[in-house]
C-alpha cells in the first residue's frame, strides 16, 4: 500500500490520514528493529516524518489531525476534535524511532507529542490532569471535550509510562536531557 500510494508530497499509505496514525509508522519500525529488514525501517522513518512535519503547527507545537474530517490527500487536515490516541500514538512511535537509530532528535519529537497533554497544543491548556490520573476526551475549537473516557485516559496513562521508561532506557543517549524534558513531571501518575 505504500509503494502505491506514496508520492514526493505525500509519504504515506493510503490517500485520507485519519485514526491514530502513528501506529502504522511504529509498527514498521518495531518490525525493522526485530528482524532488520532495511525497507521496512526505511518506510517507517519516511512515514513518520511525514507525521512530524503535517503534525507540527507553525508555532512549533504538536498538532494532531482532527477526527472532524481528518485528511485526505489535496485537502487540508482538519484541526479539531484533536484526540489524545493521536499524542500517544506519535510518542510511542517517536521512541521507536530513537531506540531503531539512537537519534536524540527522535526523543525531542517524543516530548514534543507528550506536551500535548499538559498543554502543549492548539489551546495551551492541559488535556490530562495527574491530580486524577483522568484525561479529557480531546480538543475542539470551543475548549476541553470535558468528558473523560477510558480510551483518552488509557491514551494518556500508556505515553506517560512510555515516556517514563524512555528517561530510563535511552539514559545513555539522553544523559544530557533531564527525565523532566523528556516530559516524566513530579506528580504524574508514571512518575
Amino acid at each position: 500500500m505504500y509503494r502505491k500510494a506514496s508520492l514526493e508530497d505525500w509519504d504515506w499509505f493510503e490517500d485520507h490520514v485519519t485514526y491514530d496514525n502513528g501506529k502504522l509508522s511504529q509498527a514498521l519500525l518495531a518490525a525493522a528493529r526485530q528482524t532488520g529488514n532495511g525497507e521496512w525501517r526505511s518506510a517507517g522513518l519516511r512515514t513518520l516524518n511525514f507525521l512530524v512535519k503535517s503534525h507540527t503547527a507553525p508555532d512549533g507545537h504538536f498538532r494532531p489531525i482532527g477526527s472532524e474530517g481528518f485528511w485526505s490527500r489535496g485537502q487540508q487536515p482538519a484541526l479539531w476534535d484533536q484526540q489524545p490516541l493521536e499524542a500517544q500514538a506519535m510518542t510511542a512511535a517517536c521512541l521507536e524511532a530513537a531506540a531503531l537509530t539512537g537519534q536524540r532528535s527522535w526523543l525531542r519529537e517524543a516530548q514534543r507529542s507528550f506536551g500535548w497533554f499538559s498543554g502543549g497544543n492548539d489551546l495551551g491548556i492541559p488535556v490530562a490532569n495527574a491530580d486524577t490520573g483522568g484525561c479529557c476526551d480531546g480538543l475542539q475549537e470551543n475548549g476541553l471535550n470535558l468528558n473523560q473516557g477510558a480510551e483518552s485516559t488509557l491514551a494518556w496513562l500508556q505515553a506517560s509510562t512510555e515516556m517514563k521508561l524512555a528517561s530510563r532506557l535511552f539514559v545513555n543517549e539522553a544523559a544530557s536531557i533531564p527525565p523532566a524534558d523528556l516530559g516524566v513531571q513530579k506528580g504524574t501518575v508514571a512518575a
